[in-house]
């Protein structure tokens, strides 16, 4: 019975929400926005097309130069364009341990049902973790073409914006 009579200040207290907490529900919730949307805008999200590479080397007397060919198959292979920039990852040498190799598209043409691509190495058989590469007979890897490299913000409201502008 004592619980009924005091049921109305019981309810006032449950029902009364403190001000601390609607201030700092605010700010934290505001906190996490803001970290969402910094970390949006710094994190890269790039589009890539995959292609099959080859390693090659030649040598001419003292000077020795490295070949790579790729090969993209027709799918969004109109965006491929010289000099974008191409990740190599070679079979022999895992890329989470040693890196991928950078080169970039220097020429283009299409054959029978492929496009087949010239790669240009930026910094020879040097990967993006500086580990040198021994060249190991001709080396078939897997390499990413970037063609558009975006942050996840820029993505989300390229999108909005599209959809808004054809309203």
């Amino acid at each position: 019975m004592k619980f009924n009579e005091h049921s109305e200040e019981v309810q006032e207290i449950i029902g009364r929400v403190p001000s601390w907490v609607i201030r700092r529900g605010i700010t934290v919730i505001a906190f996490g926005v803001m970290i969402v949307l910094v970390g949006g805008a710094y994190i890269r999200l790039p589009d890539t097309i995959p292609s099959k590479v080859w390693l090659s080397r030649v040598v001419r007397g003292m000077d020795t130069t490295y070949h790579v060919k790729a090969v993209i198959s027709r799918y969004k292979s109109g965006k491929v364009k010289p000099s974008q920039e191409v990740l190599l990852k070679f079979a022999e040498y895992p890329f989470e341990e040693y890196g991928a190799l950078k080169a970039s598209v220097a020429t283009i043409q299409a054959e029978d049902s492929v496009y087949t691509a010239d790669l240009r190495l930026e910094k020879g058989l040097y990967t993006t973790r500086r580990q040198w590469l021994d060249y190991r007979g001709e080396m078939e890897g897997v390499g990413e073409i970037i063609v558009d490299d975006k942050s996840v913000l820029q993505r989300i409201f390229e999108n909005v914006f599209r959809k808004w502008r054809t309203r």
